[in-house]
């Protein structure tokens, strides 16, 4: 059996076709057109930017190095960089070859140099001018290789000279790391103009010059690459008067693009935060869930600096700003009797209603506190996950909150003592987070304590602990006795 080393091939498949599979079932486009971008790319992007910590996807055949490698990477980045391969060849290449692939090495260990012959086997089947390699010196293993065998990704530098833009790379490295400076990759560079999609090469060590008639240039616009980009000062000035004039000139994926790549660069200090935040008062406007995602997980980092500043609740104030219009959208859609609710509208519904709530907006408090009102006669003697609840399923997690953090001490036993009752770890779930979220210290601390000693059902929550952000200030207080807890 041969050296096998290629489980970004297996799993980055898995995540992938993961998300293409629920398209098809339910449907839709939107996990592959938006949640993919923000749900996996990101989070590579996130997890690949220090190199003092990340590593490569993919290790060299008998490197002697296999074990220590980071799943979450592999998972994420894998699939972020078979889907470029997709973008780079095309669908139909794409799709083909694997279909070749899977037929010709069933029931082997196949790596990732098999993958790629599929697909070169394809190339040679077809019109040589849809080949995308034509007039390159490199192959398909060659890109590859330079993908999964570096750790980190290109931030590619766009200089705007006339109507030609040039291009160049370098290594995106919080750490600053010397030996990784000169890290370069094969970088297939998207463009579209007039609606057509163009594939051009930035290769190591060089730079290409595009002319562009478009006064709205922008890299990448479907979020397919492995890379952030950064435009010089003024032209990001053009770009969010862009956004702030008619934003559904640029697709979901460019903008939430655009969002990301300019809150990254600012906390790296390259360009100033005026940037993205004049850029984000373009969400007034915005109708589509993925942005708000995007803007609020880099906010939450600004969020968490000021938390303890005596202004910080301006911060607060101005999401709430940003996502009001959407607010509105929302409950006009909902006293329309005749309104349908599709998938998209049950994302972006939640997460407004949550971050509003959460934020202290009074109207949104009341809403769910008249929901409240409701199950707390029709529950008081039944658990949450009975019939008697008449709220939602996907706004359960946000009424909870509502009745932990600004309910009376009546509501708040409520709502521990549904917590103690409730036999379905989904519901317990809800009902634990939102218990976070009170101000009663004293209650939570009994929470924590007993959730940290009981040994059978409520064992599960012991890792949940430490994703709760709400908790750091209660767990540093108090964390000598909790350090006792957990490792006994």
């Amino acid at each position: 059996m041969r050296w096998w080393n290629d489980l970004w091939l297996n799993e980055g498949f898995a995540t992938m076709m993961g998300q293409k599979a629920a398209d098809f079932v339910e449907n839709t486009t939107l996990r592959m057109s938006q949640y993919f971008a923000a749900d996996i790319t990101l989070k590579a992007l996130s997890s690949d930017q220090h190199t003092s910590v990340t590593q490569p996807i993919s290790l060299k055949e008998n490197s002697g190095r296999i074990h220590g490698q980071d799943i979450k990477i592999i998972y994420n980045k894998g699939a972020a960089v078979i889907r470029m391969i997709e973008s780079t060849i095309g669908e139909e290449v794409f799709r083909k070859g694997l279909n070749l692939y899977l037929i010709d090495f069933a029931y082997t260990n196949a790596g990732k140099n098999d993958f790629l012959t599929s697909f070169s086997k394809i190339f040679k089947a077809i019109d040589h001018h849809r080949d995308p390699f034509l007039g390159t010196n490199f192959s398909v293993y060659d890109y590859i290789d330079s993908w999964i065998y570096q750790k980190g990704f290109p931030l590619l530098k766009v200089r705007k000279v006339g109507n030609y833009f040039e291009i160049t790379q370098k290594i995106l490295d919080f750490d600053n790391k010397s030996e990784f400076a000169n890290t370069q990759w094969k970088v297939p560079i998207f463009t579209r103009e007039n609606q057509h999609n163009e594939l051009n090469w930035l290769e190591e060590g060089k730079k290409i010059i595009l002319l562009h008639g478009s006064r709205t240039f922008v890299l990448d616009p479907d979020f397919h690459g492995y890379y952030r980009v950064e435009y010089e000062l003024n032209y990001w000035k053009l770009l969010i008067d862009h956004l702030l004039y008619k934003h559904n000139y640029f697709s979901v994926s460019t903008r939430l693009k655009l969002l990301d790549d300019a809150f990254v660069l600012a906390e790296t200090g390259r360009i100033p935060y005026t940037i993205p935040m004049k850029m984000s008062l373009y969400l007034r406007n915005e109708t589509k869930v993925v942005p708000f995602i995007t803007f609020l997980s880099r906010f939450e980092t600004i969020l968490y600096r000021v938390h303890r500043h005596p202004n910080a609740s301006l911060f607060n104030k101005y999401i709430q700003f940003l996502m009001e219009p959407s607010y509105d959208r929302i409950i006009k859609a909902e006293t329309n009797s005749d309104a349908s609710y599709n998938m998209e509208f049950e994302f972006i519904r939640e997460l407004i209603y949550l971050k509003m709530c959460a934020g202290g907006y009074e109207r949104c408090i009341q809403i769910f506190r008249s929901r409240l009102t409701g199950l707390y006669k029709n529950c008081s003697r039944k658990i949450l996950s009975n019939p008697c609840n008449r709220i939602e399923p996907s706004l359960r997690n946000i009424a909870y909150m509502v009745a932990s953090k600004y309910g009376n001490q009546t509501e708040l036993e409520f709502m521990i003592s549904k917590f103690h009752a409730e036999e379905y770890h989904v519901e317990r779930d809800r009902v634990f987070s939102a218990l976070t979220s009170s101000s009663n210290h004293s209650y939570i601390e009994v929470l924590v304590k007993e959730v940290l000693t009981k040994k059978e059902k409520d064992t599960d929550f012991r890792p949940k602990l430490y994703e709760l952000s709400r908790l750091l200030d209660l767990l540093s207080t108090r964390m000598f006795s909790f350090r006792k807890l957990l490792i006994s």
